[in-house]
């Protein structure tokens, strides 16, 4: 998810600034908690509803999506 979110889509940059919250839900939970990691925002709280600790799979986490399935979805998003 790192490699993907340094490629953050420039609509979502134009809201940068300091938030009393950041909330996410799912997918938007993970990304909410890239954001505030890589100090692209900045909030007092992050609440983070039914969030994946990881969302794409790999060696050390089965019960994400698989990578390619990921890549597909990020790849239509971006379109």
């Amino acid at each position: 998810m790192l490699d993907y979110i340094e490629q953050t889509p420039t609509s979502l940059l134009e809201h940068r600034g300091e938030y009393d919250a950041i909330i996410g839900w799912s997918l938007g939970g993970v990304l909410a908690r890239q954001l505030l990691k890589k100090d692209m925002v900045e909030a007092k709280a992050l609440i983070s509803i039914a969030a994946p600790y990881q969302f794409v799979r790999d060696e050390h986490y089965s019960d994400a999506m698989p990578k390619d399935t990921f890549e597909l979805f990020y790849n239509n998003f971006q379109t």
